[in-house]
């Protein structure tokens, strides 16, 4: 067959008809060229993949060039081919492992420096491109049972890959997996591959005859806190945990096991004794025997210091205004000031106090027992009506009947001394008719 050509100017242009071929292949093999080359305006001289054939292959074309193996030197101990002559020493990407890089080479690759800057998407020569199954397979057992900072040589980088791939399948569902697929998760994750749903329930092997919980791991022997019952631990436990608990307060389970351990064992590690509260409430209390405690409450031995140090106190001015109205009415009864922490009555300090005639007088200052002052600094909302009558009710507790006058009321000295005169009545009438 006629080659045929078309010319426009001084240019070659391939034949518009698909029937017009061009030249024979020169391999030899007899087959006419039916590809044109755009950049010399040419015909092809081979056919493709026709350009290798009768040629020498190996060591005897001209061509060749000899290859020798050589390990990796990063560390990984990998093999690769390369030329003879090559200065290769890594496999590609294994060069920087193990490297800090510095400040220089991070602003050559980093910005606009960088090859790679603003090629996404298309521009990308990734781009819809994905890896071979072999490829993918390969990689596979390379990972298989190594975690990321052993893949990646770094905690740092590994950090980076994994918040990667949590970004990219956040609010992707992958619909519900099957029992054999989640038997194999278990099992990569170093698991047993046994699920919830298979797992039966487990007698504790401490004795105590109780069932182990369904959903705990079915390697566990004991209930929680059961595994040490009936042991005795060694010296050398007995100080690991001293060192490691010094200047630690146990949590409230730890504390409330280990006393419902020792409540009624002969055989517990510390002897206790019952002692009475020294504040003067005749509480008994139960303490270790080399302890220092004295009170059955931590808020006794407040109270306890304020009673020995009551002499330093002085009476108030509020406190004078009703000690002058008391000592005028003081033919009937007598109240003696008791404000300055004399007396206590179970752990309050009443002020004014009668014991003969089991009578109190309290005086509510404005600001200290007002509302406002409750609310911010102790919490309390009730109202100063049950402010009243909860000082009221405790006092009962001990015999006394109370009456309290507030800091406005000393204003008016006429309706005090009559609200006095009133309580102090009722009681004896109520006495006599007794």
């Amino acid at each position: 067959m006629t080659e045929k050509t078309y010319w426009h100017g001084n240019r070659k242009y391939p034949p518009h008809n698909s029937n017009e071929i061009g030249p024979k292949c020169k391999c030899g093999c007899g087959e006419y060229i039916t590809t044109w080359n755009n950049t010399k305006h040419k015909w092809h001289i081979f056919i493709d993949k026709h350009s290798s054939r009768n040629q020498p292959t190996g060591e005897n074309n001209t061509k060749y060039i000899k290859r020798e193996s050589r390990t990796c030197g990063c560390g990984c101990n990998e093999i690769f081919e390369c030329k003879i002559n090559s200065k290769q020493r890594y496999i590609n990407g294994h060069s920087s492992r193990g490297k800090k890089r510095t400040t220089e080479n991070i602003k050559k690759t980093s910005g606009k420096n960088n090859g790679m800057y603003g090629r996404i998407g298309k521009l990308n020569p990734f781009y819809g491109k994905t890896h071979s199954q072999e490829f993918i397979e390969e990689q596979r057992e390379k990972r298989k049972g190594k975690t990321w900072e052993e893949i990646y040589g770094s905690k740092e980088k590994a950090d980076v890959i994994r918040k990667k791939l949590s970004k990219s399948t956040k609010g992707i569902s992958r619909g519900p997996q099957t029992k054999e697929n989640r038997r194999k998760n278990s099992l990569s994750s170093g698991g047993t591959g046994i699920l919830k749903e298979d797992r039966k329930p487990k007698l504790c092997e401490c004795g105590c005859g109780e069932y182990i919980n369904i959903q705990n791991h079915p390697k566990i022997r004991y209930i929680k806190y059961h595994g040490n019952r009936g042991r005795k631990p060694s010296a050398k436990t007995r100080e690991k945990l001293r060192k490691r608990l010094l200047g630690k307060k146990l949590p409230k389970k730890w504390r409330d096991a280990i006393r419902d351990s020792q409540v009624g064992n002969p055989n517990r590690m510390v002897e206790r004794e019952s002692r009475t509260c020294s504040c003067g409430c005749n509480e008994i209390f139960e303490c270790k025997i080399n302890s220092k405690q004295r009170y059955a409450k931590r808020g006794h031995g407040q109270i306890h210091r304020l009673q020995l140090g009551y002499n330093n106190t002085k009476i108030n001015k509020t406190e004078e205004k009703l000690q002058n109205i008391l000592d005028k009415i003081s033919s009937c009864f007598y109240f003696e000031f008791v404000g300055n922490f004399k007396l206590c009555v179970g752990t309050k300090f009443p002020d004014f106090i009668d014991n003969q005639n089991k009578q109190i007088i309290e005086l509510f200052g404005n600001y200290w027992h007002g509302k406002k002052y409750r609310t911010e600094y102790n919490n309390d909302t009730t109202s100063n009506k049950q402010h009243e009558n909860q000082r009221i009710d405790y006092f009962k507790k001990y015999g006394y009947k109370t009456l309290i006058i507030w800091e406005h009321e000393l204003k008016n000295t006429e309706k005090t001394t009559e609200k006095i005169v009133k309580f102090t009545k009722k009681l004896q009438k109520i006495r006599k008719t007794g």
